[in-house]
């Protein structure tokens, strides 16, 4: 993992883990991140599902650092097959 630590700084390179599952019934993809960042245990948690009235991929993350949840949105560009 690579995390950009802000300007003119140097990245942080670390290893981790993550497990993916998709879940009830294939609708929602659940994924769950463990590493460390800046020398401390860091873990997160997302759930990722398609919403067909806007045609865009919704998420929500949550972790060890910060309190608030963040809403994740997307959309799938199939030239490049990329979210």
């Amino acid at each position: 993992v690579e995390i950009n630590m802000g300007p003119g700084q140097p990245p942080e390179i670390n290893e981790g883990m993550e497990d993916s599952e998709l879940i009830c019934g294939g609708l929602w993809l659940r994924e769950s991140f463990k590493s460390t960042m800046a020398g401390e245990p860091f873990e997160g948690m997302g759930l990722t599902g398609y919403d067909p009235k806007t045609g865009k991929y919704k998420g929500v993350w949550v972790d060890s650092l910060v309190t608030a949840p963040v809403q994740t949105e997307a959309t799938y560009d199939k030239e490049k097959d990329l979210l």
